[in-house]
């Protein structure tokens, strides 16, 4: 994988070619706009941090039963 240029890691993260990758464009990063630091869960993650600042996208991913939704529940206050 270290000599995969990004389309064709692109196409093996996907399963196909992918015709339009859109070009980066430079967003100004600002100020915190959510710090999460020491989230936790009695059975489902431990410790969780990090600073999400203006102008980022945040994304979690994993595989299903990873926790991505209890995070993100938690985070919401849904669950505790």
């Amino acid at each position: 994988i270290r000599d995969a240029g990004q389309s064709q890691i692109v196409r093996m993260m996907v399963g196909r070619a992918v015709d339009h990758i859109f070009p980066q464009r430079k967003a100004e990063i600002g100020a915190p706009v959510l710090t999460v630091s020491g989230l936790s869960h009695p059975t489902e993650f431990d410790d969780i941090g990090f600073e999400l600042h203006r102008g980022e996208i945040l994304g979690f991913y994993g595989l299903v039963g990873a926790g991505r939704s209890e995070v993100m529940q938690a985070i919401a206050g849904i669950t505790r």
